[in-house]
């Protein structure tokens, strides 16, 4: 009985392990690759693509930039092995979903257009590229996620705390972003930056895997799943983490998706919902009073909405007001053909394809969200709710990135429906035993 349930808490065990090296001295890089590696082989068919779609490529990518010098063939080669073991379920997959697939690639349609009549420099031209192939990967592989039931959501959370570890001991080990003083000493890894090529390893790096891994962790419908210890404890994990990392939409994510899933959601359990509660008033005590850090401060000292983002919008505006029906085409924002970009994905749209476009995105989008019958508690086949990584993507696509990497939120919203008719029992689903990880 003990063996078992020591056995049942090896995984967390290990990211305590590798992450303890950070704070003891004994951090390697290599360990955190191993442990990655072994909880890939773990995965099915269905989760293995999920997870290269979702983190695979950037991480490979990150640890070939240190190891190998270069970043871009582990990417590529990734999305080829992806594509590749999407191959045989791409017919299926639009004869079951022919009217969304149809509106997606209506969206890209709309995508070229506004290229078309853009400035069609470098950055529009690998813009265009890479809204088209990721796109249509990402399109592809959530669908796959709502409609299969053998996804452990578990496994998922367990991935990205392992990603997130990696990033913090790459940070300290490798690029001497600095070492902590203390186990609360937040300030060390901050808002260093090491970027070159295609790979960038930042505070977003290690924020985002975070903020994933919490909403995987969060997913499933089983609220005793998510009270139980192993699970509380992995949450702590992640939400240290997040801390680490500084990045302010991060951690304000955690905190929403926190407050939705266990009060929320919570299936009219009141012992539920004051155990979320008292979890959250623990939580926001603990970041109020001990947590003193340069994002909270800057939030606290902010001055306007601008400077508590960090994000500048005086030259979105000055789009928006002279071109602001169609836009200047993508990848107008970019005036000398560099990457340019406004960090919102809605501000990018306007300034772009402007309001004539943003309104048919919007009907599109909401047109796919009806035929997929989508409800804000609509449930995928594998007993996760749906609505928890759209959250989590939505506050992300409006604080930093560009439609090459935020064209996954439209790919999500087209993919999502309330598959929960497929199964019979939600408490049943594989996806909640443990053991599989």
């Amino acid at each position: 009985m003990l063996t078992e349930k020591l056995k049942s808490y090896f995984p967390i065990l290990v990211i305590l392990f590798l992450l303890g090296g950070v704070y003891l001295g004994y951090a390697n890089v290599w360990l955190c690759v191993a442990a990655f590696v072994v909880a890939l082989t773990r995965l099915n068919k269905e989760e293995f693509v999920f997870m290269m779609l979702m983190t695979g490529a950037e991480y490979f990518g990150a640890v070939a930039r240190i190891f190998m010098g270069f970043t871009v063939i582990p990417q590529f080669f990734t999305y080829i092995v992806v594509l590749a073991i999407l191959a045989q379920r791409i017919v299926p997959l639009f004869r079951q979903n022919r009217m969304v697939n149809y509106l997606f690639f209506f969206l890209l349609i709309v995508f070229f257009i506004s290229y078309l009549y853009g400035p069609q420099h470098a950055y529009s031209n690998i813009k265009l590229v890479r809204i088209f192939l990721y796109g249509l990967l990402c399109f592809w592989t959530f669908l796959i996620y709502n409609e299969e039931c053998n996804i452990n959501p578990m496994k998922s959370a367990y991935i990205f705390a392992l990603a997130g570890v990696t990033y913090i001991v790459m940070g300290v080990t490798v690029y001497r972003f600095g070492t902590p003083s203390s186990i609360l000493d937040f300030g060390y890894f901050g808002r260093h930056v090491q970027q070159s090529d295609n790979f960038t390893l930042s505070y977003h790096t290690v924020g985002l895997a975070a903020l994933y891994g919490v909403v995987f962790l969060l997913s499933p419908t089983d609220d005793k799943h998510i009270l139980k210890a192993k699970s509380v404890i992995l949450l702590l994990i992640l939400l240290f983490m997040a801390l680490i990392s500084q990045m302010r939409q991060g951690i304000l994510g955690i905190v929403i998706l926190l407050f939705f899933r266990y009060i929320i959601l919570m299936k009219n359990n009141t012992a539920y919902k004051m155990a979320g509660l008292l979890l959250l008033a623990g939580i926001g005590l603990f970041l109020i009073n001990d947590v003193q850090t340069d994002a909270f401060k800057a939030m606290s000292e902010a001055k306007n909405f601008e400077e508590m983002v960090n994000r500048p919008y005086d030259k979105a505006m000055e789009i928006m007001e002279k071109d602001p029906w169609f836009g200047r085409g993508l990848g107008g924002y970019s005036y000398n053909g560099k990457v340019a970009y406004p960090h919102n994905i809605f501000l990018e749209v306007i300034n772009e394809m402007g309001f004539v476009n943003l309104l048919v995105i919007i009907i599109v989008s909401l047109y796919a969200m009806k035929c997929n019958g989508f409800s804000w508690k609509s449930v995928n086949a594998n007993g996760t709710y749906a609505i928890l990584l759209l959250l989590a993507i939505f506050i992300r696509v409006n604080a930093s990135g560009d439609l090459t990497e935020n064209i996954y939120f439209f790919a999500l919203l087209f993919s999502m429906g309330n598959r929960e008719y497929l199964v019979e029992n939600i408490e049943e689903y594989p996806c909640f035993n443990d053991s599989q990880i």
